[in-house]
């Protein structure tokens, strides 16, 4: 895995991060891989979480045969700059966006802080479950 960690931090150097944390303040090595080498390494996730203070991005970038052909659901925290290249590559990849905690009946065109992203052919299904949820 060594080359594919490589590989995937110097793609998350180019990552701003988020202001919130007022910068860096520890840096700490951590192991990484680029999304779609799990692809090849683990059974194929029905969700992925994505909360990487700024680098989603750079995340979903490198993982389009998991948007491809995988299509898991998502949870994608999105910084505020970087919601429109979030939107253009979700909508790409046929995928719809929803806020967390609003309604599943009307998709987002830009994603909200935290994003439930569905792909368009799972949509029926994941309004049918939350409205089971719903009336628990």
């Amino acid at each position: 895995m060594s080359h594919c960690t490589d590989c995937a931090l110097i793609h998350l150097g180019t990552a701003k991060g988020n202001s919130r944390t007022g910068g860096a303040r520890d840096l700490v090595s951590v192991p990484c891989a680029p999304l779609d080498w799990f692809v090849d390494e683990l059974p194929a996730p029905d969700l992925v979480k994505i909360d990487v203070e700024g680098a989603e991005l750079v995340v979903l970038e490198n993982g389009g045969r998991v948007l491809r052909d995988v299509r898991p659901l998502m949870i994608v925290e999105t910084a505020p700059e970087n919601a429109a290249a979030m939107a253009a590559l979700l909508q790409r990849h046929e995928y719809l966006m929803f806020d967390v905690e609003g309604e599943l009946d009307r998709a987002r065109e830009r994603p909200a802080w935290n994003k439930l992203a569905v792909p368009a052919e799972r949509r029926q299904a994941v309004i049918d479950y939350r409205r089971r949820q719903d009336q628990h």
